[in-house]
């Protein structure tokens, strides 16, 4: 039996899925303009399932090198060579997987290679030996989004897509990276528009495929949906943690009511739940913005989107806030609503003592 996922990526045969199909159309749509772009989005926002889905999507027809940054160290990133030694094992562990072996042949000829000159002379020769061509994707790059290896990693990147516009020279199909933090030094890259939360239909695409190996269960899925849509706004780790609460919680073949998810949209506020505790340290730890989200939630205050500063920039980046269909900046969903506003008030009274 699949369960709802609220950890790590979603994986069709262990876990209940929404169809993001389309999604991932409209990313496919990009790499075939072999466009180079940043995927940057909130903590938990199904980034990482999206690019597994992609990867499939795309192997059949493109050699895809899905790497991961998230477990390399600080010390990869130290020096030149540290930071290609890196890559180099990742990349072997991508092609040994695909059992690319005229590939595997070619990055032998990245050993050794110190300087980003050379690597830049090495991925010409690899590039152009392969039989077919290469797309580059990497995930969790916000530890060396602002490092200056990293940096020169993507100007050798951008170098060789402008001179493969020239004819001069021959690069990735597609570059794609995926982190919370956008690459403001990135200049080549488009802009990444596509939704990453659930709409209503891809909210009732998981309830359709949770009744598929639960058929007695009763669920108006046009309703539901739409209740879990609102609560969440969409927010696909809390549409999961919602949809998981009333599996487990609650019992019968008609558990599935708004008052059930209503129930459970309030327990979720009140139990621990990672992604709330780091939210709680992010708005601790950036004083402007806890006077951003306190003007909006205790004070009722206004704020028009269009006024730019650098707590709405956190905010908007961390999924803390959202901009609303009249153009204001707000709190991205009723349950994150009555998080932070409970926080606030416990806040305000902790602080109310130690002034007293």
């Amino acid at each position: 039996m699949r369960e709802f996922n609220v950890t790590g990526t979603c994986v069709k045969s262990r876990h209940y899925m929404a169809d993001t199909s389309e999604k991932i159309n409209e990313i496919v749509a990009l790499i075939d303009r072999e466009k180079y772009f940043t995927i940057n989005r909130p903590r938990q926002y199904g980034k990482t399932t999206t690019l597994s889905l992609l990867r499939k999507r795309l192997e059949n027809d493109y050699t895809v090198l899905n790497l991961s940054f998230e477990k390399v160290g600080k010390e990869s990133y130290v020096s030149v060579e540290s930071f290609l030694g890196m890559l180099y094992r990742n990349i072997k562990r991508v092609l040994t997987r695909l059992k690319e072996e005229v590939l595997l042949e070619r990055l032998e000829g990245m050993k050794g290679i110190t300087t980003f000159d050379e690597f830049d002379d090495f991925l010409t020769d690899f590039l152009s030996d392969s039989p077919k061509e290469v797309i580059l994707l990497i995930d969790e790059c916000d530890d060396g989004s602002n490092n200056d290896v990293f940096l020169k990693f993507l100007g050798v990147l951008r170098n060789k897509y402008l001179l493969r516009a020239e004819d001069l020279d021959v690069s990735f199909k597609s570059v794609i990276l995926a982190g919370i933090e956008d690459i403001i030094y990135w200049n080549i890259a488009t802009r990444f528009e596509i939704a990453m939360s659930f709409n209503e239909a891809e909210i009732q695409s998981l309830l359709k495929d949770y009744l598929s190996e639960n058929s007695n269960t009763k669920i108006d899925v046009k309703l539901i949906a739409r209740k879990i849509q609102y609560l969440t706004n969409g927010y696909p780790l809390m549409v999961s943690y919602l949809c998981k609460m009333i599996h487990e919680d609650f019992e019968g073949d008609d558990k599935w009511s708004v008052q059930n998810l209503e129930h459970s949209a309030n327990k979720l506020i009140v139990v621990k739940v990672p992604i709330f505790e780091s939210f709680i340290k992010i708005i601790e730890s950036h004083s402007d913005l806890m006077k951003l989200v306190h003007m909006i939630l205790i004070e009722d205050v206004s704020v028009p989107f269009g006024i730019s500063t650098l707590a709405m920039e956190k905010g908007l980046q961390y999924g803390i806030l959202t901009r609303s269909e009249d153009n204001k900046l707000v709190i991205h969903n009723p349950i994150f609503e009555m998080k932070f506003y409970n926080y606030l008030i416990e806040y305000n009274k902790a602080m109310d003592v130690g002034c007293a």
